[in-house]
C-alpha cells in the first residue's frame, strides 16, 4: 500500500467555524446543490444567487464556486473562481477568507504544475498572512511549497523547508504548523525509505491534528501512516489505525449534518476501506477484505483517475493474494495504461515490478521473464534520474547554504560596522561631554590657582612677628634664608640643584636643612624645589601664552618632560596644555 501519488491536491473543506456563521445561507447552497444535477448549472445557479448576496454569505457562494471549478478540472476557469472569491474577501476585509482563496490559488498552481508562478505569489502570500496573522493559512501555503518539492523528488530541499517550518511553527506556538511539518518529514523519509522513523512522525503529526475542525490534513496523515506500517508488515496497527481514522470522518460528517450540511466524503471513505482491506490482506482475513475492497468500489464510483488507479492497486493485491492470477493480472495491466497515460513513470516501473511478480506466480514464466528483461533498463534509467535530481538538489542546497553563509557573513560585517560606528560615536559623545565638563573644571582651578598667593612658601612666624629677628629660631631663620634665595635668586631653575647643593648654598648641612624645611612646610627638600619650580611654570605659561612647553619646562628647572607634566598634574590638577589653552582664553577675553 502507498501513500497518495495523485498530481491533483484536493482542496480544503470549508472550516467547521465558517459554516457556522450563516447556517441559513448553507441551506440555501445545499437545496440549490441538490436541486440541480450537473455541475455547470449548479455554478449557474450559485452565480445567479450571488446578486441576492452580500457579506459572509457571498462569500461563502464564491467559495462553493471554487470547489465546482477545482472538479472542473480547467486552470483558467478555477484560477477565475478563485481570484473572485479573493477579490471579494479582501474587499469584505475578511483576513479569514483571503487566507482560504490564497491556499486555493497555491495549491491550483501546484495541480497544474505551475512551479514559476508559486516561487512569485509565495513570498508575497506568506508576508500577507504574517501581516493578518493567519497562521494556519500562512503554514498551509509553506505546506504546498514543500509538497512541491516532494512531488518532483527535492527531498533535500524539501525536509530543509519542513525542519525550518517545524522550529518556525514551534517558535509561535502553533500545534496545526507543528502537525504539518511533522507530516511533510515523515512523507520525505518515507520517500527514503526510512519506514520506521515515518511511522513515528506520522503518530506525531495525528496528534497535533486529530482536534481541529478541518480535518484534510489528519486524514492525510493516517493514510500515508498506513502506508509506512503496511511496509513494515504491521497489519494489526494498521486496523487500529484504521478504526481512529474512520472515527473521525464519522464525527464530522455527524457534526456537518447537525448543521444541515451534507459533505461528499467518499473519497476520504475509500482510502480508509482501502487500509482495512490492506490489514486483512496481509492478516489473511480474505472474505474480510473482499467486504472492505467492494465498499471502496461504491465510494470510488465518479471518482477521479488517481483514486481509481490506488483502487485498482490494492484490487490487483487481493487477487494476487487468493490466487486469481489472471483476474490480478488483468487489473495491473489496466492500471498501468492509466498510470502511462498521465506520465507517472515511477508509479509504472513499480506496477510492472508487480505484474511481473504475478506473471511468475501464474506460471507465465516466459511474459515475466520478458518483463523483467524490458524493466530493468527503464529502473536504472529512473534511479539514474533519481540519482541525478538529488545531485542537482544537494548542489543546489550547498548553494543556498553558501549563499547564506555569505549572507549571514556581510550581514554580521554590516552589524559590526553599524555596532562600532555607534560606540564610536558615544564614545565621542562622552568624550566631547567629558572634555566640556573637564576644560569648566579647568577653569575654576585657574581662577583659583591666580588667586592664591604665590608665596605660598614663605615662613608663617614670619609675618606673625612683624619680622623681630628675636622671636625666630635658628630653624626658622634658616628657613627664611632658603627662601629668599628661592625667590629672590631662582635657583630653582638649575636642573641640578639637590638637597646637598641647596645646604651648600645657605651654608648647613643637609639634614639641618632637611628639617628646617620640614618644619615649616611639610615638604622634603626636593618636593620644596620642585613646588617652586611649579609655581614659576604656571606663572610663565599665564603671561606668556605663545611659549612651548618644552621652553616652559626648561626655564622652569625641570630636565624631564614626563616627570614635569606629572607633577604638573598632581599639584594644579590639569596639564600644562591644558593649563596654557586656559590661559589662552584669559587672554583673548582680556
Amino acid at each position: 500500500m502507498t501513500g497518495d501519488n495523485s498530481k491533483k491536491i484536493p482542496n480544503a473543506f470549508i472550516s467547521m467555524t465558517y459554516k457556522r456563521r450563516r447556517l441559513a445561507t448553507t441551506l440555501l447552497l445545499v437545496t440549490i446543490a441538490i436541486c440541480n444535477v450537473f455541475a455547470s448549472i449548479m455554478e449557474d445557479s450559485i452565480r445567479e444567487s450571488l446578486q441576492e448576496l452580500d457579506g459572509e454569505s457571498r462569500l461563502l457562494a464564491l467559495s462553493e464556486l471554487c470547489s465546482l471549478a477545482h472538479a472542473d478540472d480547467n486552470m483558467d476557469h478555477e484560477l477565475r473562481c478563485i481570484r473572485d472569491y479573493l477579490d471579494e474577501a479582501i474587499r469584505q476585509n475578511d483576513v479569514e477568507s483571503a487566507g482560504n482563496a490564497t491556499v486555493l490559488q497555491l495549491s491550483c498552481y501546484l495541480n497544474y504544475e505551475c512551479l514559476d508562478s508559486i516561487s512569485h505569489y509565495l513570498p508575497i502570500m506568506l508576508e500577507r498572512m504574517k501581516k493578518n496573522k493567519t497562521w494556519d493559512y500562512y503554514y498551509n501555503c509553506w505546506d504546498l511549497a514543500i509538497q512541491s518539492d516532494i512531488f518532483h523528488d527535492k527531498l533535500e530541499s524539501a525536509l530543509r523547508e519542513a525542519e525550518k517550518m517545524y522550529r518556525d511553527a514551534q517558535k509561535r506556538g502553533s500545534d496545526y504548523g507543528i502537525g504539518i511539518a511533522l507530516f511533510d518529514m515523515g512523507v520525505i523519509y518515507q520517500a527514503i525509505g526510512k519506514t520506521t522513523e515515518a511511522v513515528g512522525l506520522f503518530e506525531k503529526s495525528i496528534g497535533k491534528l486529530k482536534n481541529r475542525a478541518d480535518i484534510t490534513m489528519v486524514l492525510s496523515a493516517y493514510n500515508y501512516l498506513c502506508a509506512s506500517l503496511d511496509g513494515l508488515g504491521r497489519y494489526q496497527r494498521i486496523l487500529e489505525c484504521a478504526d481512529e481514522w474512520k472515527s473521525i470522518i464519522d464525527g464530522y460528517e455527524a457534526k456537518a449534518e447537525s448543521m444541515g450540511y451534507t459533505p461528499q466524503l467518499g473519497g476520504k471513505r475509500m482510502y480508509n476501506l482501502l487500509a482495512y482491506c490492506v490489514a486483512e490482506i496481509g492478516i489473511g482475513n480474505y472474505e474480510k477484505a473482499q467486504e472492505y475492497l467492494d465498499a471502496a468500489r461504491e465510494c470510488a464510483k465518479g471518482r477521479s483517475n488517481s483514486q481509481q488507479y490506488k483502487l485498482m492497486q490494492i484490487e490487483s493485491r487481493y487477487y494476487g493474494a487468493i490466487g486469481r492470477y489472471e483476474k490480478a493480472i488483468e487489473i495491473s495491466k489496466k492500471n498501468i495504461g492509466l498510470l502511462e497515460s498521465v506520465g507517472d513513470s515511477v508509479s509504472v516501473a513499480t506496477m510492472k515490478t508487480a505484474l511481473a511478480d504475478l506473471l511468475f506466480k501464474s506460471g507465465n514464466y516466459e511474459e515475466a521473464a520478458h518483463l523483467y528483461y524490458n524493466l530493468n533498463p527503464v529502473t536504472e534509467r529512473i534511479r539514474a534520474e533519481e540519482l541525478s535530481r538529488r545531485l542537482d538538489d544537494l548542489h543546489t542546497a550547498y548553494e543556498i547554504d553558501t549563499l547564506t553563509l555569505r549572507s549571514q557573513a556581510t550581514r554580521t560585517k554590516l552589524w559590526l560596522s553599524i555596532v562600532t560606528i555607534v560606540a564610536l560615536l558615544v564614545i565621542l559623545i562622552l568624550y566631547v561631554a567629558y572634555a566640556h565638563k573637564l576644560k569648566d573644571k579647568n577653569r575654576a582651578l585657574f581662577d583659583i590657582i591666580r588667586e592664591r598667593d604665590n608665596q605660598l612658601l614663605t615662613l608663617k612666624v614670619v609675618a606673625e612677628s612683624d619680622n623681630r629677628d628675636s622671636d625666630i629660631d635658628g630653624e626658622d631663620i634658616l628657613f627664611r634664608r632658603v627662601s629668599d634665595m628661592m625667590r629672590n635668586d631662582m635657583i630653582y631653575r638649575n636642573p641640578n640643584l639637590n638637597r646637598e647643593s641647596l645646604a651648600a648654598a645657605v651654608g648647613s648641612n643637609t639634614v639641618y636643612l632637611a628639617d628646617s624645611i620640614k618644619n615649616n612646610t611639610g615638604m622634603t627638600v626636593n618636593e620644596y624645589i620642585n613646588r617652586f619650580r611649579l609655581s614659576h611654570a604656571a606663572d610663565i605659561l599665564s603671561k606668556n601664552v605663545d611659549i612651548s612647553i618644552g621652553e616652559v619646562e626648561t626655564q622652569s628647572g625641570f630636565n624631564s618632560r614626563s616627570t614635569f607634566s606629572r607633577l604638573f598634574r598632581n599639584h594644579f590638577g590639569m596639564s600644562p596644555s591644558e593649563y596654557k589653552i586656559i590661559s589662552r582664553e584669559k587672554a583673548n577675553k582680556n
